[in-house]
């Protein structure tokens, strides 16, 4: 890898946001983009999160060495696994695994080409996973309304 540079708020701010979200249920969706730069002798991983519905932004951007990433898809997934993996850029391996995917299909186009692979935290960490699974209890306003009264009464 030659470079990598993180977005916006960071990291530190971004694993602290998913696992709030994992806790409250919240679908967080991740998109990794892979493309070929102009020059075709880069290979650029940009992964985005979707911090509000429909709306991706930019965490971090990793540029590898085009020559290199080529030689270690043809050894092995496993090493080009290796390759991409870095302290910063570190999924998980079902993930890992879809973008090896991902940098083999944008290798083996012949013109620019990109790939972009969507996953969803929630199908995938256990956590986010239990908390999806938890039925929400719906409660009307008129029963809401008691228990707020309820509480201030026994304040008094």
């Amino acid at each position: 890898m030659t470079e990598g540079s993180f977005y916006d708020f960071g990291k530190a701010n971004y694993f602290k946001l998913s696992n709030n979200f994992a806790r409250e249920g919240i679908r967080m969706k991740q998109k990794f983009v892979i493309s070929k730069t102009d020059k075709a002798t880069e290979l650029t991983i940009r992964e985005m999160s979707e911090l509000y519905k429909d709306t991706f932004t930019e965490v971090f951007e990793a540029t590898y060495d085009l020559e290199e990433i080529k030689r270690a898809a043809k050894e092995s997934q496993e090493a080009l696994i290796a390759a991409l993996r870095t302290q910063s850029l570190y999924p998980i391996n079902d993930y890992m695994m879809r973008i090896a995917n991902g940098v083999t299909e944008v290798l083996r186009a012949k013109d620019a080409h990109k790939s972009e692979i969507i996953v969803n935290d929630a199908e995938s960490l256990p956590l986010a996973r239990a908390a999806a699974a938890e039925p929400e209890e719906e409660k009307d306003s008129e029963s809401a309304e008691e228990e707020v009264d309820e509480l201030l009464d026994e304040k008094k």
